[in-house]
């Protein structure tokens, strides 16, 4: 299986005193896919609802107005999403698990599939309790990052332009 291929990259990536503290949960089907676009979205509108600051900072009422007329801008319509997540206290977890959906994002290319970060699945399964009981993760866990894969409609020459880096030298 492709999924399993890529995640035995990616728990080469690099983590604080070799702890290895990120674990994964793959969602492999498109309909559970859609599921957690759901949930997500259902947290979104209680959030719209109670006029929460962040329903306006990122702009929640275009992802549901989107939604409601057949558009995912959640997972996209990826038929696949893989959650890195770890124990909340453990103070190398984030950043492992950031490294680790980097070499998986990185490798991805190389078996002809897309991947996207997931920001809205990373934010609502740490914020949303049904998010993240959807996740099956535990309160003493935390979602580190999430990564939609899946074949892509468009191929792409190159990276998009990025800034000079800034330099500062000492």
């Amino acid at each position: 299986m492709l999924l399993k291929k890529l995640l035995a990259t990616a728990r080469y990536a690099p983590s604080g005193i070799n702890l290895q503290p990120v674990s994964w949960k793959a969602i492999s089907s498109t309909e559970k896919v859609q599921e957690l676009a759901e949930s997500i979205l259902n947290w979104m509108k209680t959030l719209i609802a109670q006029e929460h600051p962040l329903a306006k900072t990122f702009r929640m009422e275009r992802h549901v107005t989107a939604w409601e007329k057949g558009e995912d801008r959640i997972c996209r319509q990826a038929p696949q999403v893989i959650i890195a997540y770890g124990l909340k206290d453990n103070p190398t977890a984030a950043s492992a698990a950031t490294i680790a959906l980097t070499y998986l994002d990185l490798i991805a290319v190389s078996y002809g599939l897309g991947a996207c970060w997931g920001g809205y699945i990373q934010f609502a399964a740490n914020t949303d309790i049904l998010v993240k009981k959807h996740l099956g993760l535990r309160s003493r866990e935390n979602c580190y990052g999430a990564m939609l894969l899946g074949y892509p409609q468009h191929k792409y020459s190159r990276i998009p332009l990025r800034n000079p880096a800034r330099i500062t030298w000492l």
